[in-house]
């Protein structure tokens, strides 16, 4: 069965689920954390957003269906597949991660405020920056593009095909603007 939301949605915890079929999201704000799961793909036409209220962090149906206990406003994401706008979470400890499976995980632009990014697929495509302390890019079967690549600590990359940055790469960014690598 297939999960369709039209509209956007927004809550505290936002948890979805496809046991058998495919997730399709217009947009997800939510205040903690973001967790969606699909048998088949995940597609987002708008924005995916978690950790937008620090002090709503907590136990939840997120947790529930990550099946693990998640802090600050995480975005966990998986499927057979993921095309997305954009992603996005805020907050102090709020990771990315996203899992395409053997299909392709493409994606606007990724950003975690202040957390790691981990996205993983047969191949990654991002049109957009990745951002994030720690930004983790595996491709089992396939090439890795992305537009830019910026991390406060490390990168991390294991492509099997090609590595494509067609902008900056840069870690270790300080304070004060200043790179060092």
């Amino acid at each position: 069965v297939d999960v369709v939301a039209s509209g956007a949605l927004s809550g505290r915890d936002v948890a979805i689920l496809a046991t058998d079929g495919d997730v399709s999201l217009a947009g997800v704000d939510a205040r903690d954390d973001l967790v969606v799961r699909a048998s088949g793909t995940v597609t987002a036409t708008g924005a995916l957003r978690s950790g937008l209220v620090a002090s709503d962090d907590g136990l939840g149906v997120g947790d529930a269906l990550a099946q693990a206990t998640l802090s600050g406003g995480d975005l966990d994401i998986a499927g057979e597949g993921v095309t997305v706008a954009s992603l996005t979470a805020e907050g102090a400890g709020s990771d990315i991660r996203g899992d395409a499976g053997a299909g392709q995980f493409a994606v606007g632009q990724a950003r975690s405020v202040a957390g790691d990014l981990f996205l993983s697929g047969g191949s990654i495509a991002a049109s957009g920056a990745l951002v994030g302390t720690d930004v983790v890019l595996r491709s089992s079967t396939g090439d890795i593009t992305a537009a830019a690549i910026e991390a406060l600590d490390d990168i991390y990359i294991r492509a099997a095909g090609r590595l494509t940055v067609s902008g900056f790469m840069i870690t270790a960014r300080n304070a004060t603007g200043a790179t060092s690598s």
